[in-house]
């Protein structure tokens, strides 16, 4: 009876560490994701910024062929309400530099300095 007990709650214990579990590679089907994900009380679902009255996503895909800086962060908040100015993100600081890439429209995508000769694109978000 004893052995029955342990096993039992042995089993429940293996039961609640797998149900814990979070997979942080990729989403459900498996898939990885190259975006970046906001961790904050406001209800951004996703890294940003607004350039040109334009949002920008910011993904994850690492950016090389630097053009020309053609901006930076002026305005930055995580409350969503007091977002939605020009030169804004949700998660860079003031300062951030923007940047063209090189034989990229800017319409197309952007790259945010994240550090020492590094960088990060940013493309245009489509979702409504």
């Amino acid at each position: 009876m004893v052995r029955l007990t342990l096993l039992i709650a042995v089993a429940v214990l293996l039961f609640l560490t797998a149900c814990s579990h979070q997979n942080n590679q990729g989403d459900a089907a498996g898939a990885v994701s190259n975006e970046i994900k906001v961790e904050s009380q406001a209800s951004y679902p996703f890294p940003l910024i607004i350039w040109n009255k334009h949002i920008y996503r910011v993904t994850n895909d690492k950016v090389t062929d630097i053009d020309k800086e053609i901006g930076e962060i002026k305005n930055f908040s995580a409350v969503e309400s007091e977002g939605q100015q020009d030169n804004y993100s949700n998660y860079y600081p003031k300062g951030t530099k923007i940047f063209s890439i090189v034989n990229i429209d800017t319409s197309v995508a952007l790259a945010v300095k994240t550090g020492e000769n590094e960088f990060v694109k940013a493309i245009p978000n489509t979702s409504s």
